[in-house]
């Protein structure tokens, strides 16, 4: 399920995407798809974040499981 900007009936701008199986999608869209930094973060704890084109990873930022640091 989408939540988010709009534009045109589609996607557009920032929003967050929840999938039936556990992952969500939350960053930049264009034209409904990917478009833009984002993070996605699967059911199982590991987290991607990158910079998608048309809604495909054209460059990875980090991956991998977030981790707790004490300072």
């Amino acid at each position: 399920m989408y939540e988010g900007e709009w534009k045109g009936g589609m996607p557009e701008g920032r929003g967050t995407v929840r999938f039936a199986d556990g992952y969500v999608y939350e960053g930049q869209w264009k034209g409904g798809e990917t478009a833009g930094c984002g993070t996605y973060r699967y059911a199982d704890g590991n987290v991607l974040v990158g910079f998608f084109k048309k809604g495909i990873l054209w460059a990875r930022a980090c991956c991998g499981r977030p981790t707790a640091r004490r300072i």
